[in-house]
């Protein structure tokens, strides 16, 4: 089916990135192997469950992580969530536990109060309204659940290494794609506007990579 992005720019954006990006570059690329092993350590943790019903994640791309993930914890059902289909086609052939959806992360077709766990990695920073997003993740979790929010903490060293991987590295691929730039007090202003209260709050990969666990 089709969907109407607020953005249409997006999409060109997104063209740039390989549908198998996720899954053959944590394969192939040293970097990506160790920044995502660890970011699956912080999140796994910050979690901080064993078991969960209904995971719902925004920004799934090809739904490798979350396949990862549900190795660390036992999830009876998997909706991976992306605006742009190349990878969700790429993804619902290789991982047949997942449900795989298109939708805007802003119109989420899914009935309120019907995730237990939402996980939503490196993605806020690439939505046209960061805000808006958090309301509609706060809309469909359940009241005693969690919302996983993982990004990069805007230090010095991240940007100084992001600047190095988009100009040198398999990062070229990104341009243009972040629509906002967060540090880690931003942020957790941005949690606050939106009601949802930080649980816990965990930083990782030489703190370049923050993961904070929410709920209302």
């Amino acid at each position: 089916f089709s969907i109407q992005f607020q953005n249409m720019d997006l999409p060109k954006i997104w063209s740039q990135v390989p549908a198998d990006y996720f899954s053959s570059g944590t394969k192939t690329n040293f970097l990506q192997k160790i920044w995502h092993g660890r970011k699956l350590k912080a999140v796994t943790e910050s979690a901080g469950i064993e078991k969960a019903n209904v995971l719902v994640e925004v920004g799934s791309a090809d739904g490798s992580f979350v396949n990862s993930l549900s190795k660390k914890i036992q999830l009876n059902k998997i909706i991976a969530i992306d605006p742009y289909l190349p990878p969700l086609i790429f993804g619902k052939k290789k991982f047949r536990n997942i449900v795989f959806i298109q939708a805007d992360a802003h119109r989420l077709p899914l009935k309120n109060k019907s995730a237990d766990l939402i996980t939503i990695l490196e993605t806020l920073e690439h939505v046209v309204d960061p805000y808006g997003t958090l309301l509609e993740l706060k809309r469909i979790i359940k009241k005693d659940g969690s919302i996983i929010v993982e990004i990069d903490s805007g230090s010095w060293l991240f940007q100084v290494i992001w600047f190095l991987w988009k100009k040198f590295g398999k990062g070229k691929v990104w341009s243009g794609a972040h629509l906002t730039f967060f540090n880690v007090e931003l942020l957790e202003g941005l949690f606050k506007k939106a009601g949802l209260k930080v649980e816990k709050k965990k930083f990782f990969n030489w703190g370049m990579g923050v993961c904070y666990r929410l709920r209302f």
